[in-house]
């Protein structure tokens, strides 16, 4: 690295780093994540004791039928409070008065056809406290009117017990563990916040890349620069201390969030090192792939606004594979997966989902990585000519056209 790259990442990465929207960012945003997060819990904890207050449901039912033996219900089903009638009106009346919940009514042919009607009050779509569970009072019903053994009849109702049944699932390792909401949980939501992170930290940094462009070619501040170096070694040395900014900032997040996360939910996270120095890699490559690109076009854009709008079209591809990011966790050694892989814009993203949920393939790992590579290569060629042709371009960006011929002749 030469020492007009340094003198330029060095003045990159302190301007930047002492920005107050940086500073605001960095340290703001987990503390904001962690107040809505806390806001999040508490409406939850809220929400479900509420749910949770206990309710007697008064339920009227009129069985024409006369396959329902009601006696076991009341004692079997927790807060439900059965009343007979011989006289559907007078049942609805009692409902139109609120006295009972909700009224029952079972027709004569309802062994034939199972067909029941049930009148209640409106309560309100969410309203779920008062509910009547008709299946399971009608399959006590009908159980005890068939004379079974209660211990039978028990096991008919929970044909695997209240706890449910034992259930075991692969881990990444192809063992089998006990199912856990913790484990299930984080193998969603690692990735994700992986994901998020890479995207975040990338298009900030770029975003500081164009402000920092835009600022230098509206105050004339660029003409003064390229007389002292070339156009390639600002690129070099504004890519250098903007990945710089990024790590700065990745690593903060990462000590005030990451690493809590981590020691909190460690029984439940599975990231071999070989996994995570993967994930690093591709921290590494999504950064330059994207900062390349946009700083070549951004260099084109006669405003700061102008790069902004360059920039959010060529965000899509880093955002596409946190939109397909179920079937990504679900599948990820599948063929969606692979091919996203192997396209530069939504590998980075993409391979950081797989590596984070599953064991991916060497193989995978490897041409993914090549690439990217291959294309930063390419990329990087083309956006030193964009940068060098774009610093010089004042009052309207260059068209289409003009952009492709500057690119041959400079070739």
């Amino acid at each position: 690295m030469s020492r007009n790259v340094r003198v330029v990442a060095w003045h990159e990465y302190i301007t930047n780093v002492r920005r107050k929207e940086f500073i605001l960012l960095t340290l703001g945003l987990p503390v904001l994540m962690l107040f809505f997060g806390g806001l999040s819990v508490l409406g939850t904890t809220a929400a479900v004791g509420t749910f949770a207050a206990r309710v007697t449901l008064e339920t009227g039912i009129v069985d024409r039928s006369g396959a329902l033996d009601l006696s076991e219900v009341e004692p079997a089903i927790p807060d439900i409070r059965i009343r007979s009638y011989a006289d559907e009106n007078a049942g609805l009346q009692d409902v139109r008065a609120g006295r009972i919940i909700a009224l029952m009514v079972v027709p004569a042919d309802y062994l034939a056809t199972g067909n029941v009607t049930v009148y209640r009050q409106s309560r309100g779509l969410f309203n779920q406290r008062e509910r009547v569970p008709v299946g399971a009072i009608l399959m006590r019903g009908l159980m005890a009117k068939q004379g079974l053994e209660k211990p039978i009849r028990e096991r008919i109702y929970a044909p695997v017990g209240e706890s449910g049944a034992r259930v075991l699932v692969q881990d990444r390792s192809g063992a089998f563990v006990p199912l856990h909401p913790g484990r299930e949980a984080a193998r969603l939501i690692l990735p994700y916040l992986f994901a998020i992170l890479l995207t975040t930290s990338i298009f900030i940094s770029a975003n500081y890349l164009l402000r920092g462009i835009a600022e230098e070619k509206e105050n004339r501040v660029i003409e003064v620069i390229l007389s002292s170096i070339t156009p390639e070694t600002l690129l070099r040395g504004k890519l250098i201390g903007l990945a710089g900014v990024g790590l700065t900032q990745v690593g903060i997040w990462a000590t005030l969030g990451g690493v809590p996360a981590l020691i909190q939910f460690s029984g439940y996270i599975q990231l071999s090192p070989s996994a995570l120095a993967g994930v690093l890699l591709f921290f590494a490559l999504g950064f330059g792939l994207y900062a390349t690109i946009l700083a070549g076009l951004g260099a084109l854009g006669t405003s700061y606004r102008e790069s902004q709008q360059i920039a959010g079209l060529v965000s899509f591809g880093a955002f596409f594979p946190i939109i397909l990011i179920l079937a990504l966790v679900e599948f990820p050694n599948g063929a969606l997966a692979r091919i996203l892989s192997w396209i530069p814009l939504t590998a980075p993203t993409t391979m950081v989902i797989r590596m984070t949920t599953a064991e991916v393939p060497p193989a995978d790992i490897l041409l993914s990585a090549l690439i990217t590579l291959a294309a930063i290569w390419l990329v990087l060629r083309l956006s030193a000519r964009l940068f060098r042709f774009g610093l010089l371009i004042y009052g309207k960006r260059p068209t289409l056209i003009e952009t492709l011929r500057w690119l041959r002749q400079s070739s």
